[in-house]
C-alpha cells in the first residue's frame, strides 16, 4: 500500500486526512501503509498543518462530495475534548450508518449530496495520554521491551539511544506487534475501499 501526496495519482483507493498535522503521515502512517500487502494507493492532499476535529470532518466531507471515495481521518483524542463528534458529523453528512464503533475507531457509511462512501476515524492516544505518543510508547514496549513515559522528549531520547527513528521501528516490526500499538490505523487502511460486511 502506498501513501502519496501526488495530485495526479491514478486509481486511488481513497483519501486520508491528518487532524494532528502532516508529521503523522511522514513518521507513522506512510511506513505502516507500506507494510500492508496489497496494491492500493491512498492520496493525502492536505497541505496545511493540524486541522482539529471539525476542520478534518469538513475536509473529509468535501472529498467525499467531490469524489465519492472512502476517507480516513487520523486525529489525537485531545481534539475530541468537549466536542460531540456525532453532532459535528451530522452537520456535514445527512445520512450516517455506523459500521463499527470502538473506543479508538469509528467506521461509518456516510452520504454527502448524491455521493456515498465510508469514513474511518482513527482516534489516537488514550484517556490518560490523549495523543499519539501513547501509541508510540506501546510500540516501543512491544519492540524494545522498554516501559517509557508517553512524552515526546522521552520517546526521542529512547529512540536515539537505540540509534532508531520511529520510521525505522515501524519498518522492522512485524504486523502483529504493530497492531497492538496502531490497531485502529491498520484496520482503517485494510478496510479502505472494501464493501462493509452484511450483518
Amino acid at each position: 500500500m502506498k501513501l502519496t501526496t501526488a495530485q495526479t495519482a491514478q486509481n486511488i483507493a481513497g483519501f486520508i486526512v491528518f487532524g494532528n498535522g502532516k508529521h503523522d503521515k511522514e513518521r507513522i502512517t506512510a511506513p505502516i501503509a507500506e507494510k500492508l500487502n496489497h496494491h492500493k494507493t491512498i492520496l493525502a492532499p492536505q497541505k496545511t498543518s493540524a486541522l482539529g476535529l471539525r476542520k478534518s470532518i469538513e475536509t473529509a466531507a468535501e472529498l467525499i462530495n467531490r469524489f465519492a471515495k472512502d476517507t480516513i481521518i487520523i486525529i489525537d483524542r485531545e481534539h475530541l475534548k468537549n466536542q460531540n463528534i456525532h453532532n459535528i458529523l451530522k452537520e456535514y453528512f445527512p445520512q450516517i450508518k455506523i459500521i463499527t464503533q470502538t473506543n479508538n475507531l469509528l467506521q461509518l457509511q456516510v452520504t454527502r449530496g448524491p455521493k456515498t462512501a465510508k469514513l474511518h476515524i482513527a482516534i489516537m492516544g488514550n484517556h490518560q495520554t490523549p495523543k499519539i505518543e501513547a501509541n508510540i510508547a506501546t510500540l516501543i514496549k512491544q519492540t524494545l521491551n522498554i516501559n517509557i513515559q508517553p512524552q515526546k522528549n522521552t520517546i526521542k531520547q529512547t529512540l536515539r539511544k537505540h540509534n532508531l527513528t520511529i520510521q525505522d521501528l515501524i519498518k522492522t516490526t512485524n504486523i502483529n506487534k504493530l497492531e497492538k500499538a496502531f490497531q485502529n490505523i491498520i484496520t482503517a487502511l485494510k478496510n479502505l475501499n472494501n464493501p462493509p460486511s452484511q450483518k
